[in-house]
């Protein structure tokens, strides 16, 4: 009988589990670095808000002034006050009976009337706002806002329907113009810009453009003085009221 060698089994070794392998630490910044980079982030999220913003608000103010400018017309006015453009100099004013000593104080200071503003502002139809000055005849100077090349120019006075006598308003008027550097310049390239008569019988509101050698210069035409005189009225022997001017144009294209 053959003996069979009995198969010897493996003796029984534990299990190890395989060398765990070690992760890498990250070095993580610390918490107030974080809120560093996140401030200031957000610092310049908030600039550049504000940035845009004034710039939009810029942008609107701008539309509003010249729509205040255009006043109803749809032309832009140069000679507006409340667009920087002044009166410089005028003939004698037509001083209140009132209170007269408020006119010559105030010519007397700066050499212009303290009504005089009211030519280059709305009247708003208000009777009496306007700048009277003495006698049927006389002038004003305005320095416009800025050199521009003229095209039109505007008078206002006040509506028939809300006074009985507009025998004040002028009548034959004549508009020169010229380009002044400094307050020293002369007025030797002063030119003619248009010659007409407002009519009281029309609309309250007209416009006459530019005549002459200032239509036909064309872009060469820059100026920002303007004179408006005027040789009579339409019949008041003490006063000769402005309500408004108003000088249109564009700017020079160079």
């Amino acid at each position: 009988m053959a003996v069979t060698a009995q198969t010897r089994r493996p003796a029984h070794t534990p299990y190890s589990a395989p060398p765990s392998r070690q992760v890498p630490t990250v070095n993580k910044s610390p918490h107030w670095l974080d809120f560093l980079i996140l401030s200031a982030v957000l610092l310049l999220f908030l600039e550049l808000i504000v940035v845009v913003g004034r710039i939009a608000i810029d942008n609107r103010v701008e539309k509003a002034i010249q729509k205040h400018a255009a006043d109803g017309l749809a032309r832009a006015d140069y000679a507006a006050a409340s667009w920087g453009a002044t009166v410089v100099d005028h003939s004698e004013p037509h001083y209140d009976r009132d209170w007269p000593w408020l006119g010559w104080w105030s010519t007397w200071w700066n050499g212009v009337h303290h009504k005089a503003i009211h030519m280059l502002s709305p009247s708003f139809g208000e009777p009496g706002r306007c700048f009277p000055l003495k006698g049927r005849s006389g002038f004003v100077v305005v320095k416009l806002r800025e050199p521009i090349v003229p095209e039109a120019i505007t008078i206002e006075h006040v509506l028939d329907s809300v006074v009985d006598d507009r025998s004040d308003a002028p009548k034959d008027c004549r508009v020169t113009a010229w380009l002044q550097h400094d307050r020293y310049d002369s007025k030797k390239n002063e030119f003619v810009l248009a010659e007409f008569s407002y009519d009281v019988g029309k609309s309250n509101v007209q416009t006459f453009g530019v005549s002459g050698p200032a239509a036909k210069a064309r872009d060469e035409a820059v100026v920002n003085m303007v004179e408006l005189q005027f040789g009579y009225n339409h019949g008041s022997p003490e006063s000769t009221c402005i309500y408004r001017l108003r000088v249109h144009g564009h700017k020079p294209r160079s």
